[in-house]
């Protein structure tokens, strides 16, 4: 499970050997990773490799049920 993942930091070929089912929280509206280039292009990368992998969108209600992401 990756929660609201930095994708930038990884590369396609480096995810080449994940074989395991993968969940994916890409927050919402999150004003700092945009989505389109973290957790939407992570689960692409991941999708094409033919990695069982899900994509949820993280509402605030989810995230503020974490207790290092609450949300004022």
């Amino acid at each position: 499970m990756l929660l609201a993942p930095v994708a930038a930091v990884l590369s396609a070929d480096g995810l080449t050997s994940v074989r395991q089912p993968v969940r994916i929280y890409s927050a919402e509206h999150d004003q700092k990773l945009n989505p389109r280039f973290h957790g939407d292009w992570l689960y692409a990368t991941l999708k094409a490799q033919r990695t069982p992998v899900e994509l949820v969108t993280a509402t605030p209600a989810i995230m503020s049920s974490c207790p290092r992401f609450q949300t004022p």
